[in-house]
């Protein structure tokens, strides 16, 4: 819920195209790497008193979002023999919804994983 009392709930796809540089460091590989992501949303509803509208259609109004948004990112992922960590962050370039609201995401990453 937000501090609103609004719930809110999403879902996309996000596509990255990252240029990278691995180097080893002891027993661990660094990979730092940046580049652009296109992200599509499938999903984006707001559920306020007891009413659900989906963000996409025209009686969301002044809300009403746009379903593709584009930005960039940056990390770093370390790898340790089969184990993979990395931390990460995206900033959107265009707005999710109408110009007279900041509406752009930030996102932060974690990864942990585990290579077969």
């Amino acid at each position: 819920k937000s501090k609103y009392g609004e719930d809110l709930k999403f879902m996309k796809i996000a596509i990255p195209v990252s240029v990278g540089f691995r180097f080893q460091a002891g027993v661990i590989g660094i990979m730092p790497y940046a580049g652009m992501d296109c992200s599509i949303f499938l999903l984006a509803d707001d559920k306020y008193d007891g009413k659900s509208i989906s963000l996409f259609d025209d009686e969301a109004g002044p809300i009403k979002a746009s379903r593709v948004q584009v930005g960039s990112h940056i990390g770093v992922d370390a790898d340790y023999k089969n184990f993979v960590f990395g931390l990460g962050y995206q900033r959107d370039f265009t707005r999710f919804q109408d110009k007279s609201i900041r509406s752009y995401f930030d996102e932060y990453e974690l990864k942990l994983g585990y290579r077969f």
